[in-house]
């Protein structure tokens, strides 16, 4: 999981937020929200508790293992909108949607894993009590607000610097750096 969390994720989320219409983003920001934070928790408990029923498997691993299948990329999506001549608003709403349910997957994956691993270190975890779910929630909004500020501040930042640049390789390790370096501290 570290290989797709800390080499493959950042640049990905970072090229999605770097070509999203920032301007269209926020038109459509409380629809794309409610597409992705209720939409992904709701679809990530309903395919636990089937994975539960299915599979036979504890309810936790069942939930990490949907928070890990459930984000979806949307560019065989947005490319046959493209094709089809779909409306600009449906296409900022499914790139935004991606966009923010990525991150939130991320941080969801990422706390569901520490429960999981608590458990199996010997933690009594069980995701059904009030103090899990309420440190669980906690968390997910720590984590979601804190990487929020992290990136703004770390591309505004970055922007300054990069306002008066004229030098192209300087540029692109500046990028990659914020790609990642944003990513970690977040």
């Amino acid at each position: 999981h570290a290989l797709i969390l800390l080499v493959l994720l950042p640049p990905l989320l970072f090229e999605g937020a770097a070509t999203t219409d920032l301007a269209l983003f926020r038109r459509d920001l409380l629809a794309v929200l409610a597409l992705a934070v209720p939409g992904l928790l709701v679809s990530i408990t309903v395919l636990g508790v089937v994975g539960t029923a299915a599979f036979g498997m504890p309810l936790l691993v069942s939930v990490l293992f949907a928070a890990m299948i459930l984000p979806t990329d949307p560019v065989s999506v947005l490319a046959l909108f493209e094709e089809a001549g779909a409306p600009d608003r449906l296409a900022v709403l499914v790139e935004g949607e991606s966009l923010v349910n990525d991150g939130v997957g991320v941080v969801i994956f990422s706390t569901l894993l520490a429960l999981v691993v608590e458990r199996r270190d010997g933690g009594a975890v069980d995701l059904l009590t009030v103090d899990t779910l309420g440190g669980v929630a906690l968390d997910i909004a720590v984590a979601s607000a804190g990487g929020v500020l992290v990136g703004l501040g770390a591309g505004y930042a970055l922007y300054n610097v990069m306002v008066g640049l004229d030098e192209h390789m300087t540029e692109i390790v500046l990028t990659i750096i914020l790609a990642y370096g944003s990513f970690l501290l977040a």
